[in-house]
């Protein structure tokens, strides 16, 4: 029975992840306060970006420049994929902030961390956050954006088999109440209220933090290709 509901809880989390995935893959904000820390830093590294976009541009007579870099421009080009460039080291700095954002971000935030709504919201989130922490996010989406830029290749994700084995290793890690709770809340016959979907949020992030360094890998990176590893899943 304990194995069955593990299995269970297992193949629910990918109920979940694609709506954090999401969140943190496509955060394209229409309109960004100028003098955030976030976006300080960004705009204080489009110099750098800029010059490297430009060296790698072919040129083509009687053609435009390209317009400079700003911030709106950086985040865009950092969800396209630039995620999925990055090294093992960024990717578990992404994992912290994450579980950070999941903390520190209101009950909104987690709820929408959970409910696979669309990530337009996730940079004002980030805004929100204490200084330090706008910085290292915005310094995660200089490098992504640097990534695309200067083209370095997408790795590709973890496999089934891998992302499984280190899921079961997260779930291992919790108490028997915390697992019997999450599946709770994975239960698509139940409705978790917006408080309850929040503890989850910060339930599974909190044990990715904790986690060594090679699962906790393996899951990270494995939110950035859910559509293609999902479908590998029982």
């Amino acid at each position: 029975m304990r194995i069955t509901r593990k299995r269970l809880l297992l193949a629910a989390l990918f109920l979940v992840i694609p709506g954090i995935c999401r969140a943190a893959g496509k955060a394209v904000s229409p309109a960004q306060p100028d003098q955030t820390v976030f976006a300080v830093t960004i705009r204080s590294n489009c110099a750098a970006l800029d010059a490297t976009w430009r060296g790698h541009l072919k040129p083509v007579a009687n053609t435009a420049p390209p317009e400079q870099l700003d911030v709106a421009r950086v985040v865009q080009l950092a969800s396209r994929n630039g995620f999925q460039r990055l090294s093992d080291p960024a990717i578990r700095g992404m994992s912290h902030l994450r579980g950070a954002l999941a903390r520190k971000g209101d009950i909104n935030t987690c709820e929408r961390l959970w409910n696979s709504r669309e990530g337009e919201w996730l940079v004002a989130a980030i805004e929100k956050l204490p200084y330090e922490l706008q910085r290292r996010w915005a310094e995660m989406f200089v490098a992504a954006a640097m990534a695309v830029l200067d083209g370095q290749p997408v790795r590709p994700p973890p496999s089934a088999e891998d992302l499984r084995m280190a899921l079961r290793v997260m779930l291992d890690g919790m108490s028997p109440p915390a697992q019997l709770a999450f599946l709770d809340l994975t239960d698509k016959k139940y409705d978790p209220t917006e408080t309850e979907r929040c503890q989850g949020v910060r339930l599974f992030y909190g044990r990715v933090e904790e986690m060594d360094e090679a699962d906790a890998l393996t899951i990270t990176r494995s939110l950035l290709y859910v559509p293609g590893t999902n479908d590998q899943l029982p």
